[in-house]
């Protein structure tokens, strides 16, 4: 019989964190032990350590008789869901406070390691260049099974201290004043996408910008996440059901694939459907014909964009920001996208590299 576990109150759990990210942005000393440890763990190439350490010392202030080496609430007597302090509480303080959890997608411990195990100091298999700080993180764990509420906020402030630092040394990309053209925009945009699409990465987050400046309900889903439910990439909702479901791909597109992404509208009960086709040597399909296919086989209106200028203009033509407005944001919300989708830091180089420095007027 599976174990019960305990429960943490998120309410709870959110005032203890804003405690901590208040006492993280003070002038108030926090614990050398756990800066040095928060470091440590954020040098491991899997980005996902990081959130881990942060829900475990979260979890430890918020109730002091959990397990900070459970992540699943069935591990045993004093086990807890990791996965859903990380998800309802963590991540929507990294906005609220302005820390950096290195995982950028909403459900960081919804991938492997974590995903696959009920307790951290079961991980047996990891990828290799991530495997010498499990015991780094297990150990880091045990430590924290020895604090009590008010140590646990303590080493959770020191956590939060490294992560808003790290976010602040972020560079930032501000276009205000430049004589970055739209048609500049696009042929960099492009550049980079065909450069090196990184498995349909760049591609993917290049869509969920353009339509971040059309709608603030914009859904990405990352690369091989299981739990991927929707179907397309790219998600605009309308009160937390997809509206529009966008298909982003890198690849040539054949009409038969779409009908099999029209079908997924369907099984999925999303009504519209877009298919950003960005391979440059993407043949031309019959729009017409896709249309028609799609409504009588499906009942879904599918309809297809080719390459950057015709989707990144079509989404700023619906936005009706102004031109300064889009070529200020567009890049901005690239570079965010290309942190949520985990791109190569080589990825996030190129594309800050690829405007010139700015200098407010």
């Amino acid at each position: 019989m599976p174990w019960m576990g305990l429960s943490i109150d998120r309410k709870q759990a959110a005032k203890v964190l804003e405690a901590a990210a208040q006492q993280a942005d003070s002038d108030r000393r926090v614990p050398e032990e756990w800066t040095l440890r928060a470091r440590e763990i954020d040098e491991c190439p899997s980005r996902s350590f990081t959130p881990v350490l942060g829900t475990a010392l979260l979890a430890r202030a918020t109730n002091p008789e959990i397990d900070a080496l459970a992540l699943k609430s069935g591990a045993g007597p004093r086990a807890y869901s990791a996965r859903s302090i990380a998800t309802n509480v963590l991540v929507p303080g990294a906005v609220k406070y302005g820390y950096d959890l290195r995982a950028t997608g909403r459900e960081p411990l919804n991938n492997q390691p974590f995903f696959r195990y009920d307790r951290i100091d079961q991980m047996d298999h990891v990828r290799a260049d991530a495997e010498p700080w499990v015991p780094l993180l297990i150990d880091a764990c045990k430590a924290i099974n020895k604090l009590g509420a008010v140590e646990a906020k303590s080493a959770l402030a020191a956590y939060l201290r490294v992560r808003m630092k790290a976010a602040r040394g972020r560079p930032v990309i501000d276009l205000r004043g430049s004589a970055l053209s739209m048609v500049a925009l696009f042929v960099q945009t492009e550049e980079f996408i065909d450069a090196r699409p990184e498995g349909g990465r760049r591609g993917q987050a290049f869509v969920a910008a353009a339509f971040d400046l059309a709608s603030p309900n914009v859904r990405s889903v990352r690369v091989n996440d299981p739990s991927r439910r929707m179907p397309g990439d790219v998600q605009v909702l309308n009160h937390g059901a997809p509206a529009l479901a966008i298909e982003a791909r890198q690849k040539p597109v054949s009409a038969e694939e779409i009908a099999l992404f029209a079908e997924s509208l369907r099984k999925g009960d999303v009504a519209s459907g877009l298919v950003a086709m960005l391979h440059p040597e993407q043949p031309r399909l019959e729009s017409m014909k896709v249309l028609e296919a799609a409504e009588r086989q499906s009942g879904a209106f599918v309809w297809l964009a080719y390459g950057v200028p015709e989707i990144l203009g079509a989404a700023a033509v619906w936005s009706g920001r102004p031109l300064d407005d889009i070529l200020i944001n567009f890049p901005q919300r690239m570079a965010k996208r290309l942190e949520e989708i985990e791109a190569s830091p080589a990825a996030l180089e190129d594309w800050e590299q690829r405007f010139p420095e700015q200098h407010d007027e």
